[in-house]
């Protein structure tokens, strides 16, 4: 595919319609990034920004996906930079700006800048026509932010709005909630606590039947824990999981592998014969998570 466009490109170039041109750029750019040349995708999404005439779709998602690609070299200065160009674009199409201030709010939020995080999430969700799947991300981010910053209240309310809306989707978008979980564990060790915002938390899934979402970002959510927790904190941790998803039958098979899992980690993340209580196919989604070669 890329001789195909390297051979549109410098073949049929000066007679070519500009938005055939920049397209190729752009496609051309996207197979770079999925080999891994990062500097020839950059060279094709910058291509395509500063091609004359360009059309301003094309435009504008060129500049997202090298934002994204600037991310993920840690150059976040010309991330932000190329979403706050899209942003400003005239004309630009409400799904590159609604991706562009998502995008941007998690740089902010990545940078421990809560308010900026907050302001841009907030814009998507007031910006007419955006994306369903972005503006559930956009819930979801928030309220990762409301409990890392201790409202969880609102926490609550910005993640029930979320699921609520993307539940009525067709087909329904819920999300990841693996931060979430991420974000709770770290805003509490007392058990009390726990075990209270754990009944929460649960009910806020059940209420959007969410349940599955929940349960498999639970799991994921292990994976995580890379620095490993003192026994105790893991198991008020599992304790309260337990608790307030007793007699969900929904959320049995998740707790099961959450309660393996923590066991897993409890005994330093080495013993893999706890995991022998699990069926093979149970098991094996554990392996992934913690990142475990395959048994021979």
């Amino acid at each position: 595919m890329i001789k195909v466009f390297k051979l549109f490109l410098n073949r049929y170039l000066p007679q070519a319609p500009v938005e055939w041109v920049a397209r190729a750029y752009v496609n051309r750019g996207m197979i770079y990034g999925q080999r891994g040349d990062i500097e020839k995708e950059i060279g094709d999404y910058s291509a395509a920004i500063d091609l004359a005439h360009a059309p301003v779709e094309q435009v504008a998602e060129a500049l997202v996906n090298r934002g994204i690609t600037y991310g993920q070299i840690g150059e976040s200065d010309k991330e932000i930079a190329d979403y706050s160009a899209v942003i400003n674009l005239p004309r630009a199409p409400v799904e590159q700006i609604a991706s562009a201030l998502f995008l941007r709010g998690v740089v902010y939020w990545q940078s421990s800048d809560a308010e900026r995080s907050e302001r841009d999430l907030h814009a998507v969700l007031r910006l007419e026509g955006a994306p369903l799947d972005t503006r559930v991300d956009s819930h979801l981010l928030l309220a990762e932010i409301r409990i890392a910053t201790s409202h969880w209240d609102d926490a609550i309310t910005l993640l029930g709005d979320g699921l609520r809306e993307g539940k009525g989707a067709a087909p329904p978008y819920q999300g990841d909630s693996t931060d979430i979980i991420t974000a709770f564990f770290d805003s509490s060790l007392q058990p009390a606590i726990r075990a209270e915002r754990t009944r929460t938390l649960l009910q806020a899934y059940r209420d959007t039947d969410a349940v599955a979402q929940l349960g498999e970002a639970l799991t994921q959510h292990l994976g995580r824990l890379h620095d490993l927790p003192s026994p105790d904190n893991l198991e008020t941790w599992a304790a309260a999981w337990e608790a307030a998803g007793q007699g969900i039958d929904a959320f049995r098979l998740p707790l099961r592998l959450f309660r393996t899992g923590v066991d897993f980690l409890k005994a330093g993340g080495t013993d893999r014969g706890i995991l022998l209580d699990l069926n093979q196919e149970e098991r094996k989604l554990l392996e992934q998570v913690f990142n475990l070669e395959a048994e021979t």
